[in-house]
């Protein structure tokens, strides 16, 4: 057999008989044509079936998403900037469904499981003929069904057939949800970092064909000036040595790369020539450099480690594109600063498009307290970006110690504060500056806060101002997290440069409020990520409110806003709304295919965890996945 006179494989000749479709609309079952079978899923034995249906036609037409674009009001001389704002339904082609039966009265007995069945939401669930792929299921808006008319058909075979018309969501989903747990970061008191390779030798690396390999400063690197910007490029270096891990579950690399202005594009890493997912990013201890958290292989050993990192540089003269690695270990957690009241996990999200879900934040035991909850795509910055700003302090008042707070350090306003913050540990945008705040007495405290590039002590891009924070009768000596302002980082553009700093302030703006003391102040962005605050859930503020569960839920077709909930059991079945007293948003959560960061603060609730429930989504067809996301 051939197809436009090229012979067909034998993995593509027909067989005696071939795969064929097959969809659940609701309860009913079609087929492409062929042998009687049930048309109603899971039938009462009581109903009376003695009809089926079929598709007519050889090819299942899904239709697409539409897009909704909007054209940008710009400078530019010719042309102009679209923007797809997001993606309306998609309206599937008319499917033409024959109901078959024995008689008159059976056919109009399927017609009424038909109309049952419309003006509704809905499921249509597709298997593909192909026995690999996996059931794609569209979530039905509305539909609406045409009878057309053949009284010839019906006198001679018995049998109607209708037009089925469906409004869809956008996007295609997989059958079932996928529950994630985030990746915890451990106990910050108990990790422990080994180190296996220090880099000061370029004993047993390798680069890519074509590049240099030298020690410099101490870091293994590969390094080329080009005389014209060549386009987007990758160095690559590779480790080659057996080690152990230890027992510990994760690889950490130290590593920094750049192109001209541009820190760098992309990165994949690989381990026995396997490319592994990072479960997170943090700033190295080598100013300028990013820790990359790789899980260990199951078994302990690693022969091969390869670091790969794509660079396009913003400039059209002669550059220098470089890999630098300084450190390579194992570990049995990373560490952001604080006591384990605010914690940066990591989850993959499976599909190949934005999708809606569930996150819960959650203790076996301990009331949550005052919680944050901020989640962002990674890999949106040069270096590694995380919100809490103590560990870019460099001046301010007295330190104490606390083992209650949520940096596990506190100090009063009686000295302004002062954080610098590198430009490439940024995602530029819009932030919301916050910072935990408590004072002994009741009353409203002014609090000034600025921001500011420095250079040359001239503070470039200057803005400041002034919040208040309020401390209520029952609420002294509580920390509570205050929005101090909505600020542009950097304030003004500025180049990725690792010697460039954002200069942040918090002070008292008035005697007054030299008594306030500061625990965290975070930098949260919400361009790039979203941003939710549920205050009190303890009982220091509300009797009866503290829990030790809370889910945020992103608006779905059932539900078309978000949701968020308080709880004590794991199934939410004593779940009741949070109360919109008590919380603030920025943003709406999104759970985009790949790699996303979800930093949390609960401060009643050290080590508490972080899950994700969510559908799968797809353009158009579903993949096979395991039960944690992950491909089979």
């Amino acid at each position: 057999m051939t197809i436009d006179g090229y012979p067909l494989p034998d993995s593509m000749m027909p067989t005696a008989r071939a795969p064929r479709h097959r969809i659940r609309f609701g309860r009913l079952l079609f087929a492409d044509g062929g042998d009687d079978q049930p048309s109603l899923v899971d039938p009462d034995p009581t109903e009376d079936i003695d009809w089926w249906l079929s598709i007519e036609g050889t090819s299942f037409e899904t239709g697409d998403p539409e897009p909704v674009e909007r054209t940008l009001t710009t400078m530019l001389q010719d042309g102009s900037l679209v923007v797809t704002e997001r993606v309306d339904n998609r309206e599937m082609p008319e499917l033409l469904i024959t109901v078959h039966a024995p008689d008159a009265d059976a056919l109009a007995a399927g017609e009424a499981y038909l109309v049952a069945e419309v003006g509704r939401r809905n499921e249509l669930e597709w298997q593909p003929p192909d026995a690999w792929g996996a059931p794609t299921v569209f979530d039905v808006v509305t539909s609406s069904l045409g009878f057309r008319a053949d009284d010839i058909v019906e006198v001679l075979h018995c049998r109607r057939t209708y037009a089925l018309r469906i409004v869809a969501h956008p996007h295609a989903r997989s059958v079932e949800e996928i529950v994630v747990a985030a990746v915890s970061a451990g106990d910050p008191a108990e990790i422990s970092d080994t180190a296996v390779d220090t880099c000061d030798s370029t004993t047993g690396w390798s680069v890519n064909s074509g590049f240099p390999l030298d020690v410099y400063d101490g870091v293994v690197r590969t390094q080329q000036t080009n005389t014209t910007n060549s386009g987007r490029r990758f160095h690559e270096l590779t480790r080659t040595g057996a080690f152990s891990t230890g027992g510990d579950e994760f690889l950490y690399v130290d590593w920094a790369a750049g192109a001209g202005n541009r820190y760098v594009d992309a990165s994949a890493f690989f381990i026995d020539g396997a490319l592994v997912a990072p479960v997170a990013t943090i700033p190295a201890d080598r100013d300028g450099y990013t820790r990359t958290i790789l899980p260990a292989p199951a078994d302990g050993t690693v022969t091969t480690l390869a670091v790969r990192a794509w660079t396009e540089p913003r400039t059209t003269k002669a550059y220098t594109s470089s890999l630098w690695i300084d450190e390579v270990g194992h570990t049995n957690g990373w560490v952001v600063p604080g006591t384990g009241r605010q914690l940066a996990r990591s989850l993959r999200v499976a599909g190949s498009v934005r999708t809606e879900g569930s996150l819960q934040v959650s203790h076996d035991t301990d009331d949550l307290g005052n919680v944050l909850v901020y989640t962002y795509p990674d890999g949106k910055s040069a270096a590694p970006y995380l919100p809490p700003l103590r560990t870019w302090r460099t001046s301010g008042g007295t330190v104490t110690s606390d083992t209650d707070a949520v940096s596990r350090a506190r100090e009063t306003l009686e000295v302004d504060t002062v954080f610098e913050v590198p430009v490439a540990n940024l995602i530029r945008g819009t932030h919301q500056l916050i910072a935990m705040l408590r004072a002994d007495t009741a009353g409203t405290y002014n609090i000034a806060w600025s921001v500011s590039l420095p250079r040359d002590s001239y503070p470039h891009g200057l803005l400041s101002g002034t919040a208040r924070f309020t401390v209520g009768v029952g609420a002294e000596d509580q920390w509570r997290p205050v929005r101090l302002a909505q600020v542009p980082l950097p304030p003004i553009a500025a180049a990725q440069d690792a010697s460039r700093v954002v200069q942040i302030t918090i002070a008292a703006a008035d005697a007054a409020a030299e008594v306030v003391e500061l625990d965290e102040a975070w930098i949260f962005n919400t361009e790039a990520g979203a941003l939710t605050q549920v205050l009190g859930l303890d009982d220091i503020y509300v009797v009866g409110y503290g829990c030790n569960r809370l889910w945020i839920d992103t608006p779905t077709l059932d539900v078309p806003h978000p949701m968020i909930w308080r709880g004590w059991a794991e199934d939410r079945s004593d779940a009741q709304y949070a109360g919109a007293e008590t919380f603030g948003g920025w943003s709406i959560h999104t759970m985009h295919p790949g790699r996303m960061v979800v930093f949390t603060v609960a401060t009643g609730a050290p080590n508490h965890d972080v899950s994700l429930t969510y559908p799968p989504r797809w353009h158009s067809h579903a993949r096979r996945l395991n039960t944690d996301g992950s491909l089979l």
